[in-house]
């Protein structure tokens, strides 16, 4: 197998250790094989799980043998002393490094350990003279796995005492990688990592401002996409690190047959079919599980899990703030770098400018809305996907654009506000903000601003910015939503924890 392939089907039937499941395998074994996917409840391994329990390292044992071999790097005297005997005392383990861009048949992993060690050394000349200390040590135990399916092996490498030989020092262009083997990203890191892809798989569109097929990417990673029926709400795509089965649409006969779907599969809903800019976006989306997700996926199947698939789902507000689940993250890194990817940073902004001077060079409600359409209809996005970037590349103004709250679309309104600070609210956090916070309350207790449900935003109650519907219901001028600092309250979102 190749190091860099994708995690395929070929990468797992096309090796030594190999079989083809349906020609060696029962009914029932099948059906145990091609069954389970990822879900909420599911709790993925670390690599430290997986070096201590699957391999069965000890690094107490593993740092013994190596000072046992290199006794000279821990020497603690000046020149003329050698080390006669080292004992290691108390070891305890602090956290795993490691760092994206690796080959996956020679993929290195820093265990950062914290200790106490006991050095007896000796002087030669003049002879016997000896004295033993004890010291504080701090330095990395490197393993190497071989991740492909076909091996999935690992090995203590060596101890790596000096802080300039760490992985992330020898590596300082690369994304570092977490506990779970998922890269830890920044804003700087998905650029980094967009105009890689773009380089490495789009080399004949590379520099040029272009709209990239995400398709294209994913056929060049070694993978398969294909369409289904999906039973869950909301599910739209589909990616198969193992073997699992799909409700397959035939591509003559529009059929839907139940089939077993072998590693490297992207499954499609078929209602994204006919919608190619929906389609698209989500085609990046679970191209970037697989690219980015490659490592993860490898260190489960070393642990031997039955699971097979990662099922996408749209996420909830509140699940998008947690970072602490892996797939959470996951869902969270497939939801950012496609932006990135399907509109470049210098020509981005380039043609952002352009249009908007076009336009007249103002920044209004109307230019910022035609902004972001333009802008998504020259890339191929979702608007959601070219706002996104829009406020990336500076234009605050656009924040008020496609929002949602009380579970519907907001009418567009002009805003500069800063990243934790909101117009609207959802009616259920109007109310727990009225009974914990006693200066809101007055505020509206005083009648001075009334709650437009459906911008979700308290406006000053004045003709100038309200008017009522035939229900009676309050409603925003379309002066108030171009001037949204002038009448209405502004909330600050704080972190909780």
């Amino acid at each position: 197998t190749k190091g860099r392939a994708a995690l395929n089907e070929a990468t797992i039937t096309s090796s030594p250790y190999a079989y083809v499941p349906k020609e060696n395998m029962s009914d029932q074994e099948i059906e145990e094989l091609y069954r389970t996917r990822i879900d909420e409840t599911y709790r993925p391994y670390t690599v430290i799980d997986v070096i201590t329990k699957v391999y069965r390292r000890s690094f107490k044992d593993d740092l013994l043998l190596y000072v046992s071999e290199h006794p000279e790097e821990f020497r603690n005297s000046e020149d003329g002393w050698n080390v006669s005997r080292i004992w290691i005392n108390e070891l305890q383990t602090v956290h795993s490094e490691s760092v994206f861009f690796q080959r996956v048949e020679n993929f290195a992993v820093d265990i950062l350990v914290d200790g106490r060690m006991k050095i007896e050394e000796v002087r030669r000349i003049p002879a016997g003279f000896r004295h033993s200390s004890n010291i504080k040590i701090r330095l990395r135990l490197r393993y190497i796995f071989d991740l492909r399916p076909c091996k999935l092996t690992c090995r203590f490498d060596r101890a790596v005492i000096d802080e300039e030989e760490s992985l992330q020092a020898l590596n300082k262009d690369a994304p570092p990688l977490d506990k779970y083997l998922l890269p830890v990203l920044s804003a700087e890191n998905y650029q980094q990592m967009a105009t890689w892809i773009r380089f490495h798989y789009y080399p004949e569109f590379f520099g040029r401002d272009v709209a990239v097929d995400p398709e294209i990417w994913i056929q060049r990673l070694g993978h398969s996409v294909r369409y289904a029926a999906f039973p869950e709400n909301g599910a739209l795509g589909e990616y198969f690190f193992s073997f699992g089965t799909a409700d397959v649409i035939d591509a003559e006969s529009g059929e839907v047959r139940s089939e077993n779907i072998n590693p490297g599969a992207i499954i499609l809903n078929r209602d994204v079919k006919d919608f190619p800019v929906l389609r698209r976006s989500t085609l990046a989306h679970e191209g970037t599980h697989a690219y980015l997700g490659k490592y993860f996926f490898l260190l489960q199947k070393s642990h031997g899990h039955e699971y097979c698939s990662y099922m996408c789902k749209r996420m909830s507000a509140k699940n998008q703030t947690d970072y602490q689940s892996p797939l959470e993250r996951m869902e969270i890194q497939a939801n950012t770098l496609p932006r990135y990817l399907m509109i470049p940073e210098k020509k981005g902004k380039a043609r952002a400018e352009m249009l908007l001077a076009s336009y007249g060079g103002e920044c209004t409600l109307d230019n910022m809305q035609k902004l972001v359409a333009d802008m998504a209809a020259f890339y191929g996005t979702t608007k959601t996907m070219a706002r996104s970037r829009l406020m990336g590349f500076g234009y605050n103004e656009v924040r008020g654009i496609l929002r949602t709250v009380n579970g519907n679309l907001v009418p567009a309104y002009y805003s500069t506000l800063q990243k934790n600070e909101v117009y609207s609210i959802s009616e259920q956090e109007a109310i727990r903000e009225y009974a914990e916070n006693p200066e809101f309350r007055q505020i509206i207790n005083s009648d001075l601003y009334l709650y437009v449900r459906e911008n979700g935003c308290f406006c000053r109650n004045d003709s100038r910015y309200i008017f009522f519907d035939h229900e009676g219901r309050p409603q925003l001028r379309r002066y108030a939503r171009e001037h949204m600092p002038e009448c209405c309250l502004v909330f600050r979102e704080e972190d909780e924890n």
